[in-house]
């Protein structure tokens, strides 16, 4: 799993939980970083990605994954605080395949993943 967020304490907290259940998570600081990770030797059987960042958002990063045309089937989870009416929509519209909120609801995520990527 690839968990992107600029804050280094949800990137802590999420990990945590994820990796006390077993999933490898890695890590990355921006959409930038996230990019770079997923063009690595590395494969990823998830992104959970924070749509709120610095420099490029989150549905930038995942207007950037969906265009590149490595990764058409790779699930990418939506993680915001955002209570904007219609980032659902703008989220899911970028290329998103789950929306979750902050602050997350591990149940939630776990149903997600576990809905995305059949494990």
């Amino acid at each position: 799993m690839l968990l992107v967020d600029d804050s280094e304490f949800n990137l802590d907290v999420i990990g945590s939980v994820l990796s006390a259940v077993g999933v490898e998570v890695v890590t990355a600081g921006s959409g930038f970083e996230a990019l770079d990770l997923l063009a690595s030797a590395q494969t990823f059987d998830a992104v959970l990605l924070d749509v709120q960042m610095p420099r490029m958002d989150g549905r930038e990063t995942v207007r950037r994954i969906r265009s590149d045309g490595r990764w058409p089937d790779l699930p990418v989870l939506a993680v915001t605080a955002s209570t904007v009416e219609g980032e659902r929509e703008k989220c899911l519209e970028a290329g998103m395949n789950d929306f979750l909120t902050k602050p997350v609801d591990f149940e939630a995520l776990l149903e997600s993943l576990a809905r995305w990527t059949r494990r």
